[in-house]
């Protein structure tokens, strides 16, 4: 019986440390994501400002220039993208250093009172995390199975929902052999 116990206690590990590993992947992934828009946007600001100070093109582009300072300021504000991507670096450090804390532990654990403790912070640092974005999860889970050596684990994503996976949450697809009895 206590074999059966240290198994089920690894297999509860092992599940948690996926769950760890994949929100920290997740996390900065959409970390770069942002603060790449954030840097791209300010980038514009900077270039349009000096394009505009200096009359680049003569009075003709002085409009377009000052809409698309205008425009990426205003999308940088509205959408918070470098506060985002700072709460997703945040989050990705504390699932990190979970993830330290569990493996630190070694391979004679976990014992009966760490697991819940783990469990019970995984749960902690999950609750101040936004909306996930269904796909960008899948391409997470993808890359795991990769690095873990089973690819053949990995969802199938197509490539139009791979390139949109940072802007759009899609809906998972129902899966018919999971019905539930009407």
């Amino acid at each position: 019986m206590e074999v059966s116990r240290k198994q089920y206690l690894w297999e509860q590990r092992c599940h948690l440390l996926w769950r760890v590993r994949l929100s920290s992947m997740y996390h900065r992934r959409r970390e770069r994501f942002l603060s790449g828009w954030d840097r791209a946007l300010k980038y514009v600001a900077v270039v349009g400002g000096s394009a505009a100070a200096a009359r680049f093109g003569g009075d003709a582009w002085l409009p377009l220039i000052a809409l698309a300072i205008t425009g990426g300021s205003a999308a940088s504000l509205v959408f918070g993208l470098a506060e985002s991507a700072r709460r997703h670096s945040d989050l990705a450090t504390q699932h990190k250093r979970l993830e330290a804390e569990i493996l630190a532990a070694g391979e004679n654990s976990p014992t009966e009172a760490e697991l819940p403790r783990w469990s019970a912070r995984c749960a902690e640092i999950e609750a101040g995390e936004p909306d996930a974005l269904f796909v960008l999860t899948q391409l997470c889970e993808e890359r795991l199975n990769l690095a873990n050596g089973t690819p053949e684990k990995s969802p199938t994503v197509g490539p139009v929902k791979r390139l949109l996976a940072q802007y759009f949450s899609f809906s998972p697809r129902p899966n018919p052999s999971n019905k539930q009895p009407a």
